[in-house]
């Protein structure tokens, strides 16, 4: 069985769709650090007139930094946003030929959303949107059942970091478990993680690591130049739901053998 593991971000770029497309299960994990001025909460429209990108946002209540995504709730101010960003839309994109089917089902997604965390909330999202663009990956965001394994990573973690044969990354242990757990013989990961874990050592642990590799994705927005990288909703606006899959459906993996060092 194939398996990715990735954070909830925000109405995300479509190569984690991609990711999302390529494996049997996609797991979405609560129990890591929420990161201020990251893809958790805000992304990239495009600017009809300008062709520009710019940043919309979902606003989250005060945390400190070391807090995990699953004990950080949206703001109480989103109602106002919910209704500000369906405005952005309907400004940006009502030219789009794809807007009224893809506008009226973002209004229903955010209307639809009454959870709290920002780890629910986007894994709502991000569920809503795969099955409405036609993804039929089996999607898991209740993390109760991987609760334990923090406690045991860190014991383990903190007795063998001194054993030079074994990665000094918690995230490799965490990401192994949870394979082994899943009874997964894959793991894939997005392309940016090709220099960071340790090819070796998944071998030893029977779990083969390969990495996505996506083709440039490039699509009409308007009559303007092409801006890469933006969220999902845009590709949605300019492709629709069979556009759109057919988009994130053009990708190859790559065995890390091929393509990583090991550390």
């Amino acid at each position: 069985m194939k398996v990715a593991i990735n954070q909830a971000y925000f109405f995300p770029y479509i190569g984690y769709f991609q990711l999302i497309e390529s494996v049997d299960k996609f797991i979405i994990y609560e129990n890591v650090s929420f990161r201020r001025r990251s893809w958790i909460t805000r992304n990239r429209l495009l600017n009809y007139a300008s062709g520009e990108p710019f940043f919309f946002r979902v606003s989250v209540k005060k945390k400190s930094s070391y807090s995990l995504m699953k004990e950080v709730n949206i703001s109480d101010r989103f109602p106002e946003e919910r209704r500000y960003l369906l405005e952005v839309l309907s400004h940006n994109y009502s030219k789009a030929p794809y807007f009224k089917e893809v506008f009226g089902l973002l209004s229903y997604v955010l209307h639809k959303n009454k959870e709290k965390s920002i780890h629910d909330f986007n894994a709502e999202i991000i569920k809503e949107l795969c099955e409405f663009i036609g993804i039929t990956t089996c999607i898991q965001s209740d993390n109760r059942h991987y609760r334990y394994m923090e406690t045991e990573l860190d014991f383990i973690y903190n007795s063998t970091t001194k054993n030079l044969n074994i990665p000094l990354d918690k995230k490799v242990y965490r990401i192994l478990d949870m394979c082994q757990f899943e009874k997964a013989d894959t793991y894939i990961n997005l392309p940016g993680g090709q220099e960071l874990y340790d090819t070796n050592f998944f071998k030893e642990k029977n779990v083969a690591l390969n990495f996505l590799n996506v083709p440039k994705v490039k699509y009409s927005q308007f009559k303007n130049d092409f801006v890469p990288h933006l969220s999902i909703i845009d590709v949605l606006m300019h492709n629709g739901k069979t556009g759109t899959k057919s988009l994130i459906e053009n990708y190859d993996i790559i065995s890390s053998s091929n393509t990583s060092k090991s550390l």
